[in-house]
């Protein structure tokens, strides 16, 4: 789900900037100041998020330009953001030891954009981490 939320800002400001310069008779300075405010803060909210996948006993981190394997036993803990928390929820694996993408790697659940916490007891007891 990570790269669909990701996408979503590059279409949104390639098609804001073009609807903004398409028609320069109705330009509108503070409604392409807004979009600009508005797509910068969309891509510091999802830019930590990253693709996760788990093949045996590794979890395969991706950050489109960058992919790694973090074995399974690197991870101490999972958690989920709370409904009132961000919106998509997400999940956070906490690792011991740093990677390039960090201490924690944050991600969205394949069709469970709303409900984290029962993915995230889910992976607990694959992974076996309480």
């Amino acid at each position: 789900m990570v790269p669909f939320f990701k996408v979503v800002f590059f279409f949104l400001l390639v098609s804001s900037i073009v609807g903004v310069f398409a028609d320069t008779s109705d330009f509108s300075l503070l409604g392409f100041l807004f979009i600009l405010v508005w797509l910068i803060g969309w891509y510091f909210a999802v830019r930590h998020w990253k693709s996760v996948y788990l093949n045996g006993d590794v979890m395969r981190v991706s950050g489109f330009l960058k992919t790694i394997e973090i074995p399974v036993s690197d991870i101490t803990g999972v958690e989920d953001s709370r409904p009132l928390g961000r919106q998509p929820h997400t999940v956070i694996l906490k690792l011991k030891s740093s990677s390039i993408f960090g201490r924690e790697i944050a991600f969205i659940p394949k069709g469970r954009w709303f409900n984290a916490r029962s993915f995230a007891d889910e992976l607990r007891r694959t992974l076996s981490l309480f």
